[in-house]
């Protein structure tokens, strides 16, 4: 089975051996998406795939899906940045389990009126996912600007230890930076997914995650024993500079004025900041213009 292939997924062919989900998706319950949960649900019924709900710093709009999912394979989780502004997705088994976490640990850390970021670094995040029964995936690792991995911190063993899968085809990433992804994940034989990342209808299911399970306990477990396929397209370039535009806009006008500065000041300085080198070691490009992206 072949299991990375950059294209636009055929969506009728894929799912006669497959059961199919967008693994990266987020709804209005993340301040820079435009997301209608019953929308959304609607049109993963009418392709015919799951999704997994990935609310930045969140877990209501998971917690809603489920409620109204029928018979959808919906996977709820949170897309969490920590103190350095590295993302991470947390998938769950259960809703319960979900909420638990949310509850026990992202609440009481998240920042008064702050949606960016929440008050742990990313090893106490990681580590404290531990205690709980979910699955740790670190999505578009070498993304442009602050919400890579690859941009913060150096992986080292014990680092990567704590990583279960490793998100290789993001919609809204470069085909450079998910290949740089697909590089890491080879090298560290890591299982593998991808998903839109999709803040917009649009998005749903331009990349998907395929493995032989229909329900949620064993979908996942294939996953983590690298036996998924990941099929998907990066947007254009027009496409995701007016998204991230259209994004940021959005969070700036739900936001208070005070926060919006420090957003934009968290942004600047962090692509101004990023390493020369990625977590392999090699040298890359230093940008030292503002992006303004937040996947």
């Amino acid at each position: 089975m072949e299991r990375i292939i950059f294209e636009k997924p055929d969506i009728n062919k894929l799912k006669k051996d497959f059961t199919l989900v967008d693994m990266h998706f987020h709804t209005d319950y993340s301040i820079d998406s435009f997301n209608n949960i019953k929308d959304s649900l609607e049109i993963c019924k009418k392709l015919g795939i799951g999704l997994a709900i990935t609310d930045h710093n969140e877990i209501k709009g998971a917690e809603k899906a489920i409620k109204n999912n029928k018979n959808m394979l919906i996977i709820p989780g949170m897309e969490i940045t920590s103190i350095e502004g590295i993302h991470t997705i947390f998938y769950f088994y259960n809703i319960e389990e979900a909420t638990l976490f949310y509850n026990k640990v992202i609440k009481k850390n998240k920042i008064k009126d702050f949606f960016v970021w929440i008050n742990m670094r990313f090893d106490e995040l990681i580590t404290s996912a531990k205690d709980f029964n979910c699955v740790v995936c670190i999505p578009h690792p070498f993304a442009t600007g602050w919400t890579g991995l690859s941009n913060n911190i150096k992986i080292d063993k014990k680092t990567l230890k704590k990583i279960d899968i490793i998100e290789i085809i993001n919609s809204y990433n470069s085909r450079k930076s998910n290949l740089l992804a697909v590089e890491w994940a080879n090298k560290t034989n890591k299982a593998i997914s991808g998903g839109s990342d999709g803040h917009f209808l649009n998005a749903l299911g331009t990349t998907l995650t395929c493995n032989e399970s229909n329900d949620l306990d064993n979908f996942m477990k294939l996953i983590i024993k690298n036996k998924s396929k990941v099929v998907g397209i990066e947007d254009g370039l027009y496409k995701r500079i007016t998204n991230t535009v259209k994004k940021e806009y959005k969070v700036i006008k739900n936001t208070d004025k005070n926060l919006k500065m420090s957003h934009l000041i968290h942004e600047i300085k962090s692509l101004r900041n990023i390493r020369m080198k990625d977590c392999f070691g090699n040298k890359r490009i230093n940008f030292k213009s503002p992006g303004f992206f937040s996947h």
